[in-house]
């Protein structure tokens, strides 16, 4: 570790590069104050989850539990998504789709819209809707 003076900050060596994420201590906070601008390079970093009670791991795409499981507050299908959320209360709120085998979570979308978003912030919501339609780009530009 070094104190980044241009960042006024600590920094950790990782195995591959510095970073100001440490893996060594255990961050603590909700299922909402989880951070989110997490990357595959800061696989291991560990959060106690006080929403869960339990600690949870980034493994460099998603947060794990011990045992390797999906650290999501609900799992379930489409149909079983929670439909009353809102922005900014439950930004944050994680589900995981068990038809798709993907982690979501709860945003807003460039246009102030209350959304689903993939874990790399794409919108969800437009990428499985068009999916279940078998709608095309093509289909987008002749309305």
């Amino acid at each position: 570790m070094f104190f980044n003076v241009e960042l006024d900050k600590p920094e950790f060596w990782n195995g591959e590069r510095w970073t100001s994420k440490s893996s060594c201590e255990i961050h603590k906070g909700t299922t909402l104050e989880r951070p989110n601008d997490l990357t595959e390079e800061d696989e291991g970093y560990m959060y106690y989850d006080t929403t869960l009670h339990k600690p949870i791991f980034w493994n460099g795409n998603y947060w794990t539990d011990a045992n390797g499981l999906v650290a999501a507050i609900k799992y379930g299908n489409v149909l079983e998504r929670p439909t009353n959320l809102s922005y900014p209360n439950d930004v944050g709120y994680t589900f995981f789709d068990t038809v798709d085998n993907v982690l979501l979570y709860w945003s807003q979308d460039a246009y102030g819209h209350d959304v689903w978003k993939d874990g790399s912030g794409n919108d969800y919501s437009i990428i499985e809707f068009t999916s279940i339609l078998n709608l095309t780009a093509t289909d987008f530009n002749n309305g």
